[in-house]
């Protein structure tokens, strides 16, 4: 019957986004700590188990692989959520629309979040020191200012927010894919102003080391009530 009330199969219902995106950076952590590469993550997590099913080859790993994949990292069986809310995540990175296969540059994108917030970090500083306030920034990037009101999705953000950002020497720049997706907090595939004022304000005193949030940051609550009722 497909993911369809009130037969829902395991897997098929909505998903905690905010606590899925979590479970893949604490993963991006270990896997880029033990690969040095994405490339090398993906030869030896992803197409090393798919051969060894037959009849199966090297290449996109789908949703019922994908459990083996995740079961190689240790942390696996300790974590929550688990497996199937890591797969639906991924399915929506790198710019590809979900198929129910993680791609290669599905994972690569997944393999670099973790390092992701040091170079959203340092553009935050830049931020602040050439624009006032977030508002200032929002419109100067987005276009606002001049009366664009168009939503900055992947195109937009990619072109007007994120070429502009050049790392000072020795600091490394997060790809256009990684930061938007550490950047759109709740998945819609667009940035709105919150999430990107939660960029601005991230590398504050008082906000230092926690996660963007904005628009997203009341759903993350409710996501976290809900699991505590």
């Amino acid at each position: 019957h497909g993911c369809t009330k009130p037969f829902v199969p395991m897997g098929c219902g909505d998903f905690s986004r905010f606590a899925s995106r979590q479970l893949v950076f604490n993963w991006s952590s270990w896997v880029q700590e033990k690969y040095p590469t994405a490339d090398e993550a993906w030869r030896d997590l992803c197409d090393k188990r798919m051969e060894q099913v037959i009849p199966l080859t090297a290449g996109p790993v789908p949703y019922y692989m994908f459990g083996e994949v995740w079961a190689q990292w240790p942390l696996a069986n300790f974590v929550h959520p688990g497996w199937r809310e890591a797969f639906r995540f991924m399915d929506t990175l790198g710019g590809t629309p979900p198929d129910g296969y993680v791609e290669p540059i599905e994972f690569r994108t997944a393999y670099g979040l973790a390092s992701t917030y040091l170079s959203m970090f340092g553009w935050c500083e830049m931020l602040r020191k050439q624009y006032g306030t977030s508002q200032e920034a929002w419109k100067a990037l987005s276009g606002a200012e001049f009366g664009f009101q168009s939503p900055v999705d992947f195109e937009k953000w990619k072109t007007s927010f994120w070429n502009t950002y050049s790392p000072e020497a020795g600091m490394s720049k997060a790809e256009a894919d990684e930061s938007f997706v550490y950047a759109d907090a709740d998945g819609n595939e667009e940035v709105s102003e919150k999430e990107f004022a939660s960029i601005y304000f991230s590398c504050a005193p008082e906000n230092q080391g926690k996660p963007p949030g904005g628009q997203a940051a009341e759903a993350e609550k409710k996501e976290e009530s809900a699991a505590v009722a």
